[in-house]
């Protein structure tokens, strides 16, 4: 089950006895386990009958606090955040007297297991829970799937951005690996309160605000290299580095935004159309547009060459001190 799915099975009110919260986004997990925890309290915390374990605990006491008889409150509502139970190993035989518990889970009890590996389905407790309460994956958004979620944000915020805003905030999170929403709702919370008492975000608003994340520089930096301004990407590196931002972070970055270029002039090259780029890349056609746009400000042996002197960057700022020197070489080599 998707986490929208989920999200909206628990606000209608239908709550299963066993849950296991799987994947990489947490910021979904935790809304998720938010949610759980009030539709069955009424709070998401103060309830006397609610236990938070940061790992997983003892299986004797796990199934004490499940059959035990709740004394004050109506329910025993009990949350594993990080758990080791569904790694690929064997069943453990004290996992026995647990699963004969979730076999028979009793009316007042509720387990909510999270975790941020990937389960291994073939074992006996994820098939358990699969039979007898609900199992929901929580992946990093897709670039294709930001647009719509960040206006259902902003709606729930009862604030608007202007459509240049939410281009460039896609462009910003087009050259992320994968998107965060912890940082991306982190960034919009400090958005509206830098626009309060207004109720719009302007583009100018969000350049402002998110100047200092390194995604930001990596793009204003790519953007002076297509243009040959040596002088102003050599500035933008040097205020990163200033900021306290590591050598391996930034090759990182700019790694993933070349290759992405590289990809991009080859088929470009090859007569694809934007919408064929846009489906191979998994962005926006107006993001394709812009990297159509940097890819020519190069050409195709320099990016090639790129990418081995970035490959190469790599290697000697892990095992050495150049690191500045490195990149500082790698960007007067690129605007050649």
């Amino acid at each position: 089950m998707d986490y929208a799915k989920a999200y909206s099975q628990i606000k209608t009110g239908k709550i299963q006895h066993i849950y296991l919260i799987s994947g990489q986004e947490r910021y979904m997990a935790y809304e998720l386990q938010k949610a759980i925890i009030t539709a069955l309290t009424g709070s998401d915390e103060g309830y006397s009958g609610l236990t938070i374990f940061q790992d997983d605990p003892d299986v004797e006491d796990m199934v004490h606090l499940l059959e035990s008889v709740p004394f004050i409150a109506d329910k025993n509502v009990v949350v594993v955040q990080d758990t080791k139970l569904f790694k690929a190993k064997s069943d453990g035989q004290e996992q026995g007297k647990l699963i004969r518990v979730l076999e028979n889970m009793p009316e007042y009890s509720y387990l909510i297991w999270m975790t941020k590996e990937n389960a291994d389905k073939r074992r006996k407790l994820y098939k358990l829970v699969e039979k007898f309460g609900a199992i929901i994956e929580v992946n990093s958004l897709k670039l294709n799937e930001a647009r719509q979620w960040l206006y259902g944000y902003l709606e729930s915020a009862a604030i608007k951005m202007k459509p240049d805003a939410m281009d460039y905030l896609i462009n910003i999170l087009s050259i992320m690996p994968a998107i965060s929403l912890g940082f991306v709702v982190n960034e919009l919370e400090k958005l509206f309160l830098y626009i309060y008492p207004e109720e719009t975000i302007s583009s100018d608003a969000v350049k402002t605000m998110l100047a200092k994340v390194p995604e930001v520089s990596v793009f204003a930096m790519l953007e002076a290299l297509s243009e040959k301004n040596v002088g102003k990407a050599l500035s933008l590196l040097d205020e990163q580095l200033r900021d306290g931002q590591h050598p391996l972070i930034i090759v990182s970055m700019l790694a993933y935004q070349v290759r992405r270029l590289l990809q991009t002039k080859e088929m470009a090259g090859k007569g694809l159309p934007n919408a064929e780029l846009s489906r191979r890349l998994k962005v926006p056609l107006f993001v394709v547009d812009k990297l159509i746009k940097q890819s020519r400000g190069f050409a195709l042996p320099r990016l090639k060459q790129a990418m081995i002197e970035l490959t190469k960057a790599n290697s000697e700022i892990k095992f050495s001190s150049s690191g500045t020197v490195s990149l500082e070489k790698i960007i007067i080599s690129i605007c050649k």
